[in-house]
């Protein structure tokens, strides 16, 4: 066994991960913790979430030599910090959502789209609200926040996985668009330099800590493959590729990946949340009806699998889309021998797995695999055959606990080992 040992962190929306690998890529513990609450707006309190992945680190560092420590997180939320990286603000996740007329303000000023719950978006609209806090030093996304946090560095650098989270960010210069930040009277001064590199941002208890990287480059990184795409299943969803050059497709996201590579990007907002809509729809009826359970997801997986009818469609996008927060979701095609519990939860999963295959077919590109991660697929076999019948093609189940956490690691080993 290794005597040294490589720990990845992954900040998410609902839970706080954790993986401990050996310098060969095998895990040796993973765990997580349930992440701070959500606000009605969707912000939260980066302190909290600061001290309990501190105390977390601690703990580890007593039990195993750790040679480096990897970040990862939600990407797209933003908080303001002071000189000395003290948050001046919640953490506005990925999830808050200004109205689109401030959406449409952006795009008529600078000519480009720009999604809600992404950083420059939300920093926009408080400033908008003269609610931006005065006298900030940097935005950064949590994980940036944490990680400089704990390493004591005041030199900010961002890696460009999440610096194109943000918005208004130049892919292939590996830049963000500075006229068009200032065209919306937004301080340019406070976006933090941006870097493609794989490198050390300062030490913790003199162990050395990895730039942060995007969640979804992490989760990606943790399990790809050649010529495979990769869809993950989390409170979102995305569908992702891998592709050596610079392309842009309508509907998706061009983000950057390692290696200088580029990864063409469909992300659902739904995802997991559309499964937790049905599943807190029975929940509510089983308690209406003094049956309650703490199963419910148990029972509609087991339902799913037991569907007689494929006819039934749902639009699972039921948090609306990127391009059009106001879209809804539907349930269409019901007849008198369709409309049962197992065929809609089954029409729930197919439309989770439709939303992702739609993504791909915009994209362009075949590839002849099919790798599946997430937290959401892994407990939910209904789930993966759904996305075999869509997709029509075999999928690979990555079981690797903690993906995303699992990637910071493999990013902060590839680091130490000099590998790009």
């Amino acid at each position: 066994m290794s005597d040294k040992y490589i720990l990845g962190i992954d900040i998410g929306t609902t839970s706080i991960s954790f993986v401990v690998l050996d310098e060969k890529e095998n895990i040796i513990e993973a765990f997580n913790k349930a992440s701070p609450i959500l606000t009605e707006e969707k912000t939260t309190d980066p302190n909290v979430i600061y001290s309990s992945v501190k105390c977390i680190i601690d703990e580890i560092i007593e039990k195993y030599c750790v040679k480096s420590i990897g970040f990862t997180g939600q990407m797209h939320g933003i908080l303001f910090t002071d000189e000395n990286l003290k948050a001046l603000s919640p953490l506005y996740t990925w999830q808050f959502s200004p109205s689109g007329e401030y959406l449409n303000e952006i795009k008529a000023i600078t000519g480009e789209n720009i999604y809600s719950g992404y950083g420059l978006a939300t920093y926009y609209y408080l400033k908008k609200k003269s609610t931006a806090p005065k006298n900030s030093f940097k935005i950064l996304t949590v994980m940036d926040f944490t990680a400089n946090k704990l390493a004591d560095n005041r030199n900010i650098v961002m890696h460009s996985s999440n610096a194109a989270s943000l918005g208004l960010y130049d892919i292939e210069k590996a830049e963000f668009k500075l006229n068009k930040v200032e065209s919306l009277n937004l301080d340019v001064n406070l976006l933090p330099k941006v870097s493609a590199e794989n490198k050390i941002i300062g030490y913790y208890k003199s162990i050395p800590v990895y730039i942060p990287i995007g969640d979804n480059q992490a989760s990606v990184f943790a399990v790809y493959k050649e010529n495979s795409i990769v869809l993950n299943y989390g409170t979102g969803s995305q569908v992702s590729l891998i592709t050596d050059c610079f392309k842009e497709v309508k509907g998706i996201e061009t983000r950057p990946f390692m290696g200088n590579k580029y990864m063409l990007c469909g992300a659902a907002l739904s995802g997991g949340r559309a499964y937790s809509l049905l599943e807190k729809f029975f929940r509510s009826f089983l308690k209406a009806a003094n049956a309650e359970t703490d199963d419910v997801y148990g029972i509609l997986n087991e339902l799913a699998l037991k569907a007689e009818s494929k006819d039934l469609v749902v639009s699972a996008k039921f948090a609306g889309t990127r391009e059009n927060p106001s879209e809804k979701g539907a349930v269409t095609n019901i007849s008198e021998v369709n409309f049962t519990p197992e065929n809609l939860t089954y029409g729930f999963l197919k439309g989770m797995a439709q939303e992702l295959y739609d993504f791909y077919k915009l994209m362009g590109e075949t590839r002849e695999k099919v790798l599946v991660t997430g937290n959401a697929a892994r407990k939910n076999p209904a789930l993966i055959k759904a996305i075999e019948e869509v997709f029509n093609i075999k999928t690979e189940f990555k079981n690797i606990r903690e993906e995303a956490a699992f990637g910071a690691a493999l990013f902060a080993l590839k680091g130490e080992n000099g590998e790009f």
